[in-house]
């Protein structure tokens, strides 16, 4: 909060210049210091291969019945092409979220019954086409942020939850 003799100072319109400022910028700041709190290569996808606990908190509270995986992509270099089983009797997800923290796309059970597939994700500014039999996913910014999420139902069906995980996986990229 500003000191008392610049909150006086200010005016209704510079106090409003300043809230705005700071709900344009704040999620952009989270998003770089998420990213790098957690340094990884980019357009490569990290599959977290346990069910998370009560001292999972680096984001959210994750859920504890789901399989984590995640990436950052740089689509300033390049489409990055997403790999997606056909896990039609599974929940699953894959939310896409730009710089500023907007989910410009979540694919997965809900989004054509998890029949799998491939899909080009592009930055705003890429004009080609995607390939024949590729859905074409067109990003807000050129910063992505992938949450892939992959129901586990129960400790006996673990080992198959974890085989479907694994079959998300990225390529391309630059």
């Amino acid at each position: 909060t500003a000191s008392p003799t610049v909150a006086a100072a200010a005016t209704p319109a510079e106090i409003a210049q300043v809230r705005d400022a700071v709900l344009f910028g704040f999620p952009v700041y989270e998003m770089m210091r998420t990213r790098g709190a957690t340094p990884r290569e980019f357009n490569r996808l990290a599959h977290r291969m346990r069910l998370s606990g009560p001292a999972d908190r680096a984001v959210t509270a994750p859920n504890n019945d789901t399989l984590y995986s995640s990436a950052w992509l740089d689509l300033a270099a390049g489409p990055v092409t997403l790999t997606m089983p056909s896990l039609p009797d599974r929940y699953h997800s894959v939310h896409m979220m730009d710089v500023f923290t907007d989910a410009f796309a979540v694919l997965g059970t809900r989004d054509g019954g998890g029949r799998g597939g491939t899909v080009l994700i592009v930055g705003p500014e890429w004009r080609d086409k995607a390939p024949a039999g590729t859905r074409l996913v067109r990003a807000t910014t050129n910063d992505v942020w992938i949450i892939v999420r992959t129901l586990v139902s129960g400790p006996a069906d673990f080992d198959a939850a974890q085989a479907g995980q694994l079959g998300f996986s990225l390529s391309g990229g630059g």
